[in-house]
C-alpha cells in the first residue's frame, strides 16, 4: 500500500483539542506500512477521530522532544488522557551491544557502561559525549511519556533492544 499523505498540524496545544492522539516518539520517517496510520484508520472506521503524531526532530524539526516547551505540551497530553496509544522508540545507537565488539580501527567505540548507563564513558570525544547525552535525554523523555500515557490507560509500546543481561553491555531495562 502507498503511504498516506501526512498533514502538518498546528502547534501541539491545538492538536490535543481536536481528538484523541496516537503518538510515535522518535518515529523516524513514515513507512509504507505505518502503525500510526493503521490505528488512525481503524479509529475512523469506528467513527472515532484519532490524530497520529510522529514526533522526531530529524524529520519534523518544529516538534522536538529535547525542547522544554514541546516536552511539557506532550506531558500535558499524556497526563490528561488525550493520548490513547504511544509507541516510544528512543534511539539505540549509543546503547548498542555492537559497540562493545572489537571490529577494528574504524569501528564505533563503546559510549556507555552497564554500571552508569545514562552517562558517557570517560575519555570520549565531544561528539561522542553529546551523542550519548542526547540519547539519554531522548530515552528518559520517551520513558516518561510512555509511563504517563500508560498510567492514564493508553496502549503503550516501547521499542528497544532486549537487555543482554551482563556487563559491559548497557541497557534501559
Amino acid at each position: 500500500p502507498e503511504p498516506s499523505k501526512e498533514i502538518i498540524l498546528p502547534p501541539l496545544g491545538l492538536w490535543a483539542q481536536a481528538g484523541r492522539l496516537v503518538l510515535s516518539l522518535c518515529s523516524g520517517p513514515q513507512r509504507a506500512v505505518d502503525w500510526v496510520q493503521q490505528v488512525c484508520d481503524k479509529g475512523a472506521e469506528s467513527g472515532v477521530l484519532l490524530i497520529g503524531l510522529r514526533i522526531d526532530s530529524c524529520i519534523r524539526p518544529h516538534v522536538d522532544l529535547t525542547r522544554h516547551h514541546d516536552f511539557e505540551e506532550l506531558v500535558r497530553c499524556c497526563s490528561n488522557g488525550r493520548v490513547c496509544a504511544v509507541l516510544a522508540s528512543p534511539p539505540c545507537s549509543t546503547f548498542s551491544k555492537a559497540r562493545h565488539v572489537p571490529h577494528g580501527l574504524w569501528s564505533p567505540r563503546p559510549l556507555r557502561s552497564r554500571e552508569n548507563v545514562w552517562w558517557p564513558l570517560p575519555e570520549r570525544s565531544e561528539t561522542e559525549v553529546m551523542s550519548t547525552l542526547l540519547g539519554s535525554v531522548l530515552a528518559l523523555r520517551c520513558l516518561s511519556l510512555f509511563y504517563m500515557a500508560a498510567r492514564e490507560g493508553a496502549f503503550a509500546m516501547l521499542e528497544h533492544p532486549a537487555d543482554p543481561g551482563v556487563a559491559p553491555y548497557p541497557s534501559l531495562f
